[in-house]
C-alpha cells in the first residue's frame, strides 16, 4: 500500500512566513542572551579585578598593622622604663 502524499493544510507562503517569524524571534532571543552574557562577563571581570586589588592591598595592610602594633608595644615599654 502506497501512502498518498498529504497536502499541506497551510499554504507554502504561510509556512515560509511562520518560519521567518520564528527565525526573527530566535535572533532577538539570542541577542538578549548575548547581552546578558556580556554583562555577566563584565561583572566577573570587575569582581576579579577587585579581588586582585584586595590581594595586593591585604599584605600592605597587615604590614602596616604589625608595624603600628610594634610601635605601640615599643612605646609602652619605653614609658614603663622611664617611670622607674
Amino acid at each position: 500500500m502506497a501512502d498518498k502524499a498529504k497536502s499541506p493544510q497551510r499554504s507554502l507562503d504561510r509556512i515560509a512566513a511562520e518560519i521567518d517569524t520564528e527565525r526573527t524571534g530566535f535572533v532577538k532571543a539570542f541577542d538578549v542572551l548575548r547581552g546578558d552574557l556580556t554583562e555577566a562577563a563584565a561583572s566577573d571581570n570587575r569582581t576579579v579585578a577587585g579581588g586582585r586589588k584586595a590581594a595586593l592591598l591585604l599584605p600592605a595592610l597587615a604590614l602596616a598593622a604589625a608595624a603600628t602594633a610594634q610601635g605601640l608595644v615599643a612605646g609602652l615599654r619605653g614609658r614603663k622604663g622611664t617611670k622607674a
